[in-house]
């Protein structure tokens, strides 16, 4: 089947606007696929290839159900599973050439929910009236690019007129790109990093694009490791030197760098190489001094930044982080995943003499990982700091020994 861009919406109420950005799209010597979702009806101004009905089937129900369901919420969301469910079968046959929409805020949750089931490099354009608000929740972990509507979008006038224009010139020029086949050849490996593992992630970095390998790097600000898992999830990761884990602590006690309570846990779902350590787990990440909760005003802290605070962690709460690691490793597949602990430090402030240095907290993190992992994975202690490049060897090896490579 050729490759189509699929315009996702409500044709009960927006068919106008999507007859001018098919029109526009087909202008641009691309084909379309329409999926209708209004629940109220459709239109003639155009071929509807899948109707409310089919959508209502696809998430399992059928369209009298949806209507006869009073909650708007439950009506949406209903939709929204059977569009996703349509738009990922459709990708997976190969139809897909990118995905638009446009929508006010619960279109543009149905949208973007199909959208994210579509790997990242698969064209998605959301125009919407809610792009001036938190959009992290549209966007996800993949590539939605959100246009501003600037006004309603139930109808075409002389001031959208250029943004769907412009949107829908987007999509078709994103569609139409071609990707070089070198860029996509060699295994991705996926590095965490923080300031404070930076030597390290270094001097993995150039061993690995020395051995034919594509590093990428991770910050480990919660969205950097949310869209690594989102990565790995997608199959386009091949392994990971997971460094810097400190998303972990701030899951647990407020910081502002979350990940969610499911980090670390996609490796093991997909069975992919996993070098995990317990990297700046000596701290949780704060906004500015102004924003630091009551409860823990009097610990230690350091002003990183204007905007940054960094709070060390106690051994009560290391024990309570080396927990939830174990926990979120227990499907990891014990012969693709190692532990490396670092006993003299885990972050470039824990060592001797530095601002964090803290061995019984240390202690109390290492003794939590090897009570609660699962017994039939490796854990490997060694006398060395996380920034050595002696630390960085042994990562190397270990990665380079779950996936079955041998240096020259």
């Amino acid at each position: 089947m050729a490759k189509k861009i699929v315009l996702v919406g409500a044709f009960d109420t927006k068919a106008l606007v999507y007859d001018f950005i098919r029109k526009n799209i087909e202008a641009q010597g691309f084909d379309v696929m329409t999926i209708n979702y209004g629940i109220k009806g459709s239109t003639d101004l155009f071929t509807v290839d899948i109707e409310n009905t089919k959508v209502a089937e696809s998430a399992g129900t059928n369209l009298e159900c949806v209507l006869q369901n009073d909650d708007l919420r439950e009506q949406i969301l209903t939709m929204a599973k059977g569009v996703s469910r349509i738009v990922a079968k459709l990708h997976s046959d190969g139809s897909v050439a990118g995905i638009f929409a446009v929508g006010k805020s619960w279109g543009t949750t149905v949208a973007t929910m199909a959208m994210r089931t579509l790997p990242i490099g698969v064209p998605k354009v959301m125009v919407t009236t809610v792009a001036s608000s938190g959009i992290a929740d549209f966007v996800g972990v993949k590539d939605v690019n959100i246009f501003p509507a600037i006004v309603d979008v139930s109808r075409v006038n002389s001031i959208n007129k250029y943004i769907f224009a412009n949107a829908a010139g987007a999509i078709a020029g994103m569609a139409g790109v071609s990707i070089p086949e070198d860029l996509s050849r060699k295994p991705a490996i996926a590095i965490t990093m923080f300031g404070q593992t930076k030597p390290v992630v270094d001097y993995c970095h150039r061993d690995l694009e020395e051995k034919g390998f594509e590093p990428l790097i991770f910050h480990a600000t919660g969205l950097g490791g949310r869209i690594m898992e989102g990565l790995v999830e997608d199959s386009m990761i091949a392994g990971i030197i997971d460094v810097t884990t400190t998303e972990i602590a701030d899951a647990i006690f407020d910081g502002v760098f979350s990940a969610g309570n499911t980090r670390l846990t996609a490796a093991g779902k997909k069975g992919i190489p996993h070098v995990v350590v317990p990297g700046c787990m000596d701290m949780v990440n704060f906004g500015s001094k102004d924003t630091i909760l009551e409860k823990y005003r009097e610990r230690q802290l350091y002003y990183s930044k204007p905007t940054v605070t960094l709070m060390r962690t106690n051994p009560d709460e290391n024990w309570k982080i080396g927990k939830m690691v174990a926990d979120n490793l227990r499907d990891a597949n014990p012969v693709k995943t190692v532990m490396v602990l670092p006993l003299k430090g885990i972050s470039r402030f824990d060592s001797e003499g530095c601002k964090f240095w803290n061995p019984e907290a240390n202690k109390a993190l290492f003794e939590s990982l090897k009570t609660h992992i699962n017994p039939e994975i490796p854990v490997i202690e060694v006398d060395m700091h996380i920034n050595d490049n002696t630390f960085g060897e042994l990562l190397l090896e270990e990665l380079y020994r779950i996936i079955g490579y041998t240096p020259e």
